[in-house]
């Protein structure tokens, strides 16, 4: 999960950026904050899959200080994690049909 001071610090700085109408700032703020959901999820999926499968330092290629990726490290190769890892492998396996809904579901594809 992001701190809230994170995406505040976000939502800040893409407001310097653009200028926004009556009424929309509450709509785009929604759906940038849904998107830096998307983005760092991606982003933690990628670190576990790139990077620490294979064993591979990531400090090494990018601006990450030892301290949150040995953190890191830590909390994805704990037992816990591979076991929920391995349940939800398992319960994806199962599954006969794959959605090709992306991250809104079926909700979000019904007015298209």
């Amino acid at each position: 999960m992001v701190l809230k001071v994170k995406r505040t610090s976000c939502w800040n700085r893409l407001c310097t950026w653009f200028i926004f109408s009556e009424g929309t700032k509450v709509l785009a703020k929604g759906y940038v904050m849904k998107q830096l959901a998307i983005s760092f999820w991606g982003y933690l999926h990628d670190m576990n899959k790139k990077w620490l499968w294979k064993g591979q330092d990531l400090t090494k290629q990018y601006h990450i200080t030892e301290a949150p990726w040995a953190r890191f490290h830590v909390t994805r190769d704990s037992d816990d994690s591979k076991a929920k890892s391995k349940v939800a492998s398992e319960l994806t396996k199962r599954n006969r049909y794959h959605h090709h809904l992306g991250t809104g579901g079926y909700k979000a594809k019904i007015p298209k």
